[in-house]
């Protein structure tokens, strides 16, 4: 009695650690030794009650209150999850849950939870395993292992536009439309990811789908499986809090909220500083107005100095008549005279015009090497395909961008033409490459609701033996799941892996099937 009892008083502490932290691979490999260590212990405990239930003097199955197990409660109940409680206490999850004070239990209802728990590793060993094996939520992990959560995100956009715009100031104005203007093109980024997470989890897609919308919320804080529950779906400590699907969804549609007024404050702000920036421009070339005016008046009231020296172009005239042809030059020196004063409103007519054209004119041509580096980039990503989702991704929006650039360049611009025939060939080249992207995502999605479905044909034959409809429910859900794999096309990233998993997949059914046999013939 007292080895089961020091046995049971471990309980809380190995709930509490029967969790998975997701991060890189070193992480999640050093996890899977971890739960294995907790998985070999619960063996032991539920070895030990098996014992305990077989002995004699404990033939009435009853144990009552444990009084090592001290303040933490007696036993847990299997299914009697206090989740609301856990999920408001913040702490000690998987303790508060599963223990329920100053309730006695039977010896069988300990077996049942140890067990319980045992599966619980044993699910947590398998994700691990399965985003190990998958190279794309891998190198995804990675990536935004690097970069903050959206909620993160969303904060530091937040703060970045509660400014006072230095209408005084015209370099610090300059610096803070560039802020604003970052702040736009992130919250473009953060929208459509926004919109991702919500509708992965209203649709409850795979679990690699569901991971990688996770790994999306919380960023570089990562996060940990805690528990998984009819009512709750997954449950995951973020941020040193328990969270739900409901959590997060109630969350992202906040966030989606704030975006948008963002956008709107964004856009006011911007729209504010550059009316201010041009405003400026215009005082300066009103300035410049009047000291080109006072230059003319200045001009005008030394016009009559010029009295001798039209007096001396006269007198070069008479010479140049009787001198015939012997200073042509000066004749035609006479003829295109003009006087200062033309000289300056002309320029003041054509110069404004000229620089405003040099400058669209550079800036469409930036746009047109711009276009063409960006769809030189694309061209090589996807050199020596399959690549991941990512770099399809990536991609379409290099190809989407130089389309851009180059329908930003008018028909009036001197390269228009050369902007329309290179116009005709990237829509193309967008247009196979965002198919193949379709494709490659396709496949995916079919792998992954292929793992899902085998996996809860798994659970269900787990501890046989079961009734009919036990096994034909997970011959029907293995066979779902080799369709699946079969409609992955050939050449796309997931297609090896998506094989591989097929062989298993059909010798499980294989096996399934053969059981079903089994029992269909049992009198």
């Amino acid at each position: 009695m007292d080895d089961l009892e020091e046995l049971l008083s471990t309980l809380p502490e190995l709930a509490e650690n029967a969790q998975l932290t997701i991060g890189d691979a070193s992480t999640i490999k050093h996890e899977i030794t971890r739960l294995q260590q907790i998985e070999k212990k619960l063996i032991t405990i539920y070895d030990r009650l098996e014992i305990a239930i077989n002995d004699e003097k404990f033939n009435k199955g009853f144990i009552g209150i444990l009084p090592t197990i001290g303040s933490v409660a007696s036993v847990f109940v299997p299914g009697g999850f206090l989740v609301q409680t856990a999920l408001s206490a913040g702490s000690g999850f998987l303790a508060e849950k599963l223990f329920v004070p100053e309730q006695e239990e039977t010896l069988a209802d300990w077996l049942a939870t140890v067990k319980e728990l045992i599966d619980w590793c044993q699910i947590l060993q398998e994700w691990a395993n399965e985003i190990l094996q998958n190279n794309e939520c891998i190198a995804y992990l990675k990536q935004k292992s690097k970069h903050p959560g959206i909620v993160e995100q969303v904060g530091k956009i937040d703060k970045s536009l509660r400014i006072h715009l230095e209408f005084g100031e015209k370099r610090a104005l300059k610096k803070q439309i560039e802020s604003i203007k970052s702040a736009q093109s992130q919250l473009q980024q953060i929208q459509p990811e926004l919109d991702s997470i919500i509708h992965n989890f209203e649709r409850g897609l795979g679990f690699i789908e569901r991971i990688k919308a996770l790994i999306d919320y919380c960023g570089k804080a990562g996060f940990i499986i805690k528990w998984i529950d009819e009512e709750n779906g997954l449950i995951i400590s973020y941020d040193n809090q328990i969270i739900t699907r409901e959590t997060i969804l109630e969350k992202c549609e906040d966030l989606k909220e704030k975006t948008d007024n963002l956008v709107v404050q964004a856009n006011k702000l911007r729209s504010q500083a550059e009316q201010s920036i041009h405003q400026g421009k215009e005082e300066t070339q009103q300035s410049l107005n009047q000291t080109l005016l006072a230059q003319n008046n200045t001009v005008f009231l030394l016009k009559p100095s010029l009295f001798f020296l039209t007096i001396i172009a006269a007198i070069l005239s008479v010479v140049s008549w009787k001198m015939g042809d012997k200073f042509p030059q000066l004749q035609q020196q006479s003829k295109t005279n003009t006087s200062p004063i033309e000289t300056v409103e002309a320029s003041l007519i054509t110069t404004q015009p000229a620089v405003a054209s040099v400058n669209t004119q550079t800036q469409d041509t930036a746009n047109f090497e711009k276009s063409q580096k960006l769809a030189m980039e694309a061209a090589v990503m996807v050199q020596n395909a399959p690549h991941p989702l990512e770099v399809w991704q990536q991609a379409v929006n290099k190809w989407q961008e130089a389309i851009n650039l180059l329908e930003a360049i008018p028909e009036s611009s001197s390269i228009a033409v050369q902007a329309q025939d290179k116009l005709a060939s990237y829509r193309t080249n967008y247009t196979a490459i965002n198919n193949r992207l379709l494709t490659e995502q396709k496949a995916a999605k079919n792998l992954e609701e292929a793992q899902k479905l085998a996996w809860e044909a798994a659970v269900l034959v787990q501890n046989p033996p079961h009734p009919e409809e036990v096994w034909q429910a997970a011959q029907s859900k293995l066979q779902q799941s080799i369709s699946l794999l079969q409609g992955v096309p050939q050449g796309t990233f997931v297609k090896s892996q998506a094989e591989e998993k097929m062989e298993n997949y059909k010798n499980n059914y294989a096996a399934i099937t053969k059981q079903l046999e089994a029992v269909q013939s049992t009198p």
